[in-house]
């Protein structure tokens, strides 16, 4: 079953002896169920490497040991495209077995709708050459959803 989580911030504080707060307006949710895979080419693993693969261009931004965990290799990714139209992001070695690895941090950065995203991975082999396989949305969509909320405070 879909689910949906959210969070809903304000800067002002309800008076006091509020009794409810009320939300209206147009929640903008973005949705896919479709996917389509797109793999690179194998490259060789230095940093400052460029991979291009299924529209994004990622820059190896860091190779590095993970500071805990079983994973043999730390590898970030930064790229100028937001990633969150990307469902996974998988990573295979020469012989085109698909390397175990999972999310460490992501971040983003940026000034005047210049953007720069980037994702570290831990790799559970390690390598000197890979490829890279995006599994991205292919039929994205933004839909609005109304939202008319009343919530009791009984401040």
């Amino acid at each position: 079953m879909p689910a949906l989580g959210t969070t809903i911030e304000s800067d002002a504080i309800p008076a006091k002896g509020s009794q409810s707060l009320i939300l209206q307006g147009d929640l903008v949710v973005t949705t896919g169920s479709k996917t389509e895979k797109v793999q690179s080419g194998t490259i060789a693993l230095k940093e400052g490497a460029q991979i291009e693969v299924g529209g994004f261009s990622f820059k190896i931004k860091e190779i590095d040991q993970p500071r805990f965990g079983d994973a043999k290799m730390s590898l970030t990714l930064e790229t100028q495209k937001n990633m969150d139209e990307l469902k996974e992001i998988q990573f295979f070695d020469e012989s085109g077995k698909e390397i175990e690895s999972s999310k460490g941090g992501s971040g983003s950065w940026g000034f005047g709708g210049k953007m720069t995203y980037s994702r570290t991975y831990e790799l559970r082999k390690k390598v000197s050459e890979l490829e890279i396989g995006i599994i991205r949305w292919a039929d994205l969509k933004e839909v609005k959803v109304p939202l008319d909320l009343k919530i009791g405070v009984g401040l």
